[in-house]
């Protein structure tokens, strides 16, 4: 998506891409670090409004550390269930 977009809307009443892109990255620290139950890396806060390039290095940041995280979990736990979202309990896809 060029970076003139990134504040674009299919409609009104959606979210820009830039939203999305930030939400993927929250999205990710957060199941990943619940999955392999290590904590979520601390990373600066983004904003739908910050620049591409600031948008798209945190979601790179975001997939490296759930390959980091994921990686070292032990295949034992990949039926329990964890806590996500609003207290629903999660289990990996399988």
């Amino acid at each position: 998506m060029p970076a003139e977009k990134f504040n674009y809307k299919p409609t009104a009443d959606q979210i820009t891409f830039g939203h999305l892109v930030a939400h993927m990255m929250e999205t990710n620290n957060l199941l990943c670090s619940k999955a392999a139950a290590v904590p979520a890396p601390k990373v600066e806060e983004v904003k739908e409004t910050d620049s591409k390039d600031k948008l798209v290095a945190a979601l790179k940041t975001s997939f490296d550390f759930c390959s980091d995280a994921l990686a070292k979990m032990d295949d034992s736990k990949l039926a329990e269930t964890t806590e996500g979202f609003g207290g629903n309990k999660l289990r990996a896809p399988g």
